[in-house]
C-alpha cells in the first residue's frame, strides 16, 4: 500500500493523541511504524532484484514486474494488514470525534 498506510497512520495517531485517546494513538503509531517497516523491506527486496539488471538506473521505482514478483508474499501481507488496521483506527477516530 506504500506511503498511504504510513501517512494515514501518522495522521490518525496525531488525531487520536490530541483527542485524548492515548492508547488508540499509540496503536495507530505502532501500525504506522509497521507499515513503514514493511514498505521499506519490500522496496529493499525489489531494489536488490533490480540491481542484477543491466539497465537499472537506481530510481526509486525503477522496477520491472519480474523484480517486484520477487518480494515475498508474507511481507506484502504484513503491509496490507497494517494498512487495513490503520484504516480501521482512522474510522474509530472519526467515530470518536463525530459520532
Amino acid at each position: 500500500m506504500g506511503c498511504f498506510g504510513v501517512l494515514l497512520g501518522a495522521g490518525t495517531a496525531w488525531w487520536l493523541w490530541h483527542g485524548g485517546n492515548t492508547v488508540a494513538a499509540c496503536i495507530a503509531a505502532a501500525l504506522a511504524l509497521i507499515s513503514f517497516w514493511s514498505f521499506g523491506v519490500m522496496h529493499n527486496y525489489a531494489t536488490e532484484a533490480a540491481k542484477r539488471r543491466s539497465g537499472y538506473e537506481g530510481g526509486f521505482s525503477d522496477f520491472t514486474a519480474r523484480e517486484v514478483d520477487e518480494i515475498p508474499n508474507w511481507i506484502g501481507a504484513v503491509n496490507l494488514a497494517a494498512t487495513i488496521a490503520v484504516v480501521a483506527c482512522a474510522a474509530y477516530a472519526g467515530w470518536q470525534t463525530f459520532g
